[in-house]
């Protein structure tokens, strides 16, 4: 079933394709319009509005010709919005929760605590950017190894599969899977996120051991793996997206 929510005219359905390999993934709502309306809203999601009875095909299919146009909107959005710098005094988050930065200067860490993400630089010339995703990183690394051992204990079958983990500070993915090296790595950006969308990352890159792209074999080992998958990757698109915006708004 695919997971539905309210919209302004009724029920909205978030839907997906997969084109050459690769997921698009979009909300479709029925309107009394006349025609297919696709449209790349502020925060990178897709938006499709159709007449009533539409075809699912013919709606897919248009999808699919504007795919080339939807990536562009989309990384246009975020190059904008990562251009913003994190300052002294942003909201940041951790594991999902917010918290405000507080800059310190010592050897790079940084504290999650009542309410305030501590950031300790070295010199005061260190992009503060730079330094919460790298001190994040560090931070987040026993959180996703503890999360992936976890993930073994329960589904025996990918026990040992991971033989390194690693963090860094990646904009492009929330993670891959070099299945030779037996390697995951996961982005600092993750780190972010609730426990719940790591999760659905953390299974999604264990099934890339045994299925190396992301035709339909991939996405019913997931399904019968992680049935949530879907909802937790659009909830990680939405909340980055929420994130850099709120930086985006208050640039410069």
């Amino acid at each position: 079933m695919q997971p539905q929510r309210k919209g302004e005219s009724g029920v909205v359905q978030s839907r997906y394709i997969l084109r050459n390999g690769e997921r698009i993934s979009y909300f479709f709502e029925e309107k009394k319009v006349k025609n297919i309306n696709l449209r790349v809203t502020r925060d990178g999601s897709v938006h499709v509005s159709a007449p009533p009875h539409t075809p699912s095909k013919k709606i897919s299919d248009l999808v699919a010709a504007n795919a080339e146009r939807i990536r562009a909107a989309q990384k246009k959005i975020k190059e904008e919005a990562e251009a913003a710098p994190i300052r002294e005094g942003d909201t940041v988050f951790f594991l999902g929760e917010p918290y405000r930065l507080v800059l310190a200067y010592g050897a790079l860490s940084i504290i999650f605590e009542e309410g305030k993400a501590i950031l300790s630089r070295p010199s005061e010339d260190m992009d503060v950017t730079d330094a919460f995703l790298r001190a994040s990183a560090m931070a987040f690394y026993p959180v996703v190894v503890e999360r992936c051992m976890a993930f073994e204990a329960e589904h025996p079958f990918y026990r040992g599969c991971a033989e390194e983990i690693c963090v860094r500070p990646q904009k492009s993915v929330w993670a891959t899977c070099n299945y030779r090296k037996r390697r995951l790595t996961f982005s600092a950006y993750l780190a972010e996120m609730p426990p719940s969308a790591i999760d659905g990352v953390i299974a999604h890159e264990y099934v890339h051991f045994f299925v190396h792209d992301h035709g339909k074999n991939f996405y019913k080992t997931l399904d019968a793996l992680y049935p949530r998958h879907r909802e937790e990757l659009g909830e990680l698109s939405r909340l980055k997206h929420e994130h850099l915006m709120k930086r985006h708004k208050r640039k410069g």
